[in-house]
């Protein structure tokens, strides 16, 4: 008797590979390469602006760095809150929206960014493949150094992530195992005592990208993205579960966390903020062009 197929059995992953979630970096794209000069300039205009305020050498050149990766991140992020080809100037929305962001509360953590990166991709599987070692391994890394940096509730939401992720279709079983370890890491988390505060400024924030984001949920039914090592399209269901699960989590993080958290996650939200409004435009435009051409 053949064995019953389940959401399991057609789990794509290339077991030559140790990162399966890895996505190529096409400079020959012009958004990629504007996104990647606007992230240079700003790091540098960012560098002149501490200068001139007369911070510490020291200072300057982490916030520089920090400023210049977190709007490289964003772009990023916002090519997987919205993978579809025909909107990917929506990442270099996000990534003008960042620069902006951090005029006003200033650079987080690249930490956040890459943690942020690599769990839209395990859920959604732009990439084409399932998770591998090494993309497990950068996963759980980057939870425990939030942990032990304060940020105490990231290796429960990594651990959340990894159950999502195995039951959602197209699931791997094994990612029950591996959100056991995310949920060990939890232990050795740190947690300073102190009560968490989140200014109202973050709060509209979350509030404007909630708005700007649950457009993009819905639109993902109809997306033609597929995944760079596979060529088949991305699952409705996978992408709208990592739309949904990092607007969730990031809220949950900033709240229990407070402005330094959020401050961290105020790139994600740009992102999230730019999909949304290109979208619309997006929108505006396609029915624009219908009409024209039923007249």
């Amino acid at each position: 008797m053949a064995k019953k197929d389940n959401k399991y059995t057609k789990t794509i992953s290339n077991k030559s590979q140790v990162f399966g979630l890895g996505r190529p970096l096409n400079l020959g794209e012009t958004t990629t390469r504007q996104a990647t000069l606007l992230a240079l300039i700003s790091g540098v205009c960012f560098a002149i602006w501490r200068t001139i305020a007369g911070d510490p050498s020291a200072t300057i050149g982490t916030f520089a760095v920090a400023a210049g990766a977190n709007v490289f991140f964003s772009f990023f992020i916002a090519q997987e809150l919205d993978p579809e080809p025909s909107r990917k100037i929506c990442g270099l929305i996000g990534a003008v929206l960042t620069v902006v962001g951090q005029v006003v509360w200033g650079a987080g953590s690249i930490t956040v960014l890459i943690w942020a990166l690599f769990v839209l991709r395990l859920l959604n599987r732009s990439s084409g493949s399932r998770h591998q070692i090494g993309d497990n391994a950068i996963i759980i890394l980057m939870a425990f150094w939030l942990g032990k940096e304060g940020f105490w509730i990231y290796p429960i939401v990594t651990g959340v992530a990894y159950i999502i992720e195995s039951q959602i279709k197209g699931g791997y079983y094994r990612s029950l195992y591996i959100s056991g370890l995310a949920f060990a890491t939890a232990a050795m988390a740190v947690q300073t005592g102190e009560k968490a505060v989140l200014s109202v400024s973050y709060l509209w924030l979350m509030g404007i990208t909630c708005i700007l984001l649950l457009p993009e949920i819905t639109m993902a039914n109809y997306t033609t993205a597929k995944g760079d090592q596979d060529g088949v399209r991305l699952i409705p269901q996978r992408l709208q579960t990592a739309q949904g699960f990092m607007m969730v989590s990031s809220f949950l993080l900033a709240w229990f966390q407070g402005d330094e958290a959020a401050k961290a996650l105020v790139p994600v939200w740009m992102a999230a903020s730019g999909c949304g409004i290109y979208l619309l435009f997006y929108l505006i435009k396609n029915k624009k062009e219908n009409r024209n051409l039923e007249d």
